[in-house]
């Protein structure tokens, strides 16, 4: 599997290195693609602000958690760039740009909780000019 900055994914025959297929995932850059430890579930998030759930032989989408916000509190684009699987491959979890998380259930697509981290999260209108910081799960 493969994500990129143009919001496809990309299945590959590992013993080849051929396509298998192609799917129009996202509306914007993929920041991170991953596994159930099982292989049978593909998570993608992307800068789009949604998680996406594939199963991973068909390619069909299965599930899609929303919620994150698409800017920062100081009016900048914000990014979905972390996810993780835990490892009895029932909960996903996300991490944004200002310090916010999420997790969900992979089987039904159901969100279980939200936490808030603003430390995580910084604004600097002389040094920088644009929002630093978020969540790396």
């Amino acid at each position: 599997m493969s994500g990129a900055y143009d919001g496809k994914l990309i299945w590959w025959e590992l013993e080849t290195g051929s396509k298998i297929r192609t799917v129009e995932a996202h509306g914007k850059w993929i920041r991170r693609v991953l596994a159930t430890p099982d292989g049978s579930i593909i998570a993608s998030v992307a800068d789009d602000m949604i998680c996406r759930l594939w199963d991973a032989e068909t390619g069909a989408l299965r599930h899609e958690f929303k919620g994150h916000q698409a800017t920062t509190p100081h009016h900048y684009p914000s990014m979905l760039h972390s996810c993780a699987i835990s490892p009895d491959g029932k909960l996903v979890a996300t991490g944004d740009k200002v310090g916010i998380s999420s997790s969900g259930r992979l089987a039904s697509g159901q969100a279980v909780n939200t936490m808030e981290a603003p430390v995580l999260y910084t604004w600097d209108p002389t040094q920088r000019r644009h929002s630093i910081g978020g969540i790396e799960i």
